[in-house]
């Protein structure tokens, strides 16, 4: 209610359209969504703009128009590694765009090391292939460059795949040192306490690491033929 009337007030409203858009995608409205987002687009071409049009044409399996989107972004803000994130997060949504996506991500990481977006969704690349102690040191090296919560927990993770419990604790105590309310970190720590105690846990292996809802290749071909850039 406080949105719309805050748009009624000033139809250009950047930040009310983007937590209209936040609001529709949550409900499942994604189609709703990308229209509030590309006003707020419209109106500001800002990074939080652009992230939240691109979830919302991901969200629709409009793939061209997201990465079109992310691209214009990385125009838009040149040299914002996060902006460049966000072209390797719409190309990782394929298994033929997961060698694109990397490039992409180590990219965002050289402009800026403590880029959480690249390292976050790197380590998630790294894991998918096996590779814990990849994941692991490229987590770390943004640790290095940056502390976050979120890095330290997504570290715990896969500590906890790798079976390095002590290392797992110690990070997710870590983040929680950050921000105790992080939820990554609660959630991880309460699951590792129940296989300590022998009552199992949960599987912690990330939904979107084997591209769990991935597009197929018809769909992002023509996408992937305009990311030659990477």
């Amino acid at each position: 209610r406080f949105v719309e009337k805050a748009i009624a007030l000033d139809s250009r409203h950047v930040l009310a359209f983007r937590l209209r858009g936040e609001l529709l995608l949550a409900a499942g409205q994604a189609e709703h969504a990308i229209v509030a987002y590309f006003q707020a687009n419209n109106y500001a071409k800002d990074l939080n703009s652009y992230r939240g049009l691109v979830a919302a044409y991901l969200s629709t399996r409009k793939y061209k128009e997201a990465l079109c989107t992310a691209k214009e972004a990385v125009a838009t803000l040149p040299n914002n590694a996060y902006a460049v994130a966000l072209v390797g997060r719409v190309l990782a949504t394929s298994p033929e765009g997961t060698d694109k996506a990397r490039r992409a991500f180590q990219k965002a990481l050289a402009l800026d090391a403590a880029c959480a977006d690249a390292a976050l969704a790197l380590s998630d690349l790294h894991l998918a292939r096996g590779d814990h102690a990849e994941a692991a040191a490229c987590l770390k090296r943004s640790l290095g460059a940056l502390e976050r919560d979120a890095l330290h927990a997504k570290l715990a993770d896969v500590h906890v795949q790798a079976d390095e419990i002590p290392a797992a604790l110690a990070a997710y105590h870590a983040a929680l040192s950050l921000n105790p309310t992080c939820e990554a970190a609660l959630a991880g720590l309460d699951n590792v306490e129940k296989m300590m105690r022998g009552g199992g846990g949960d599987d912690l292996d990330d939904e979107s690491v084997g591209h769990s809802g991935a597009a197929n290749s018809a769909e992002l071909d023509e996408a992937l033929d305009g990311s030659a850039f990477l």
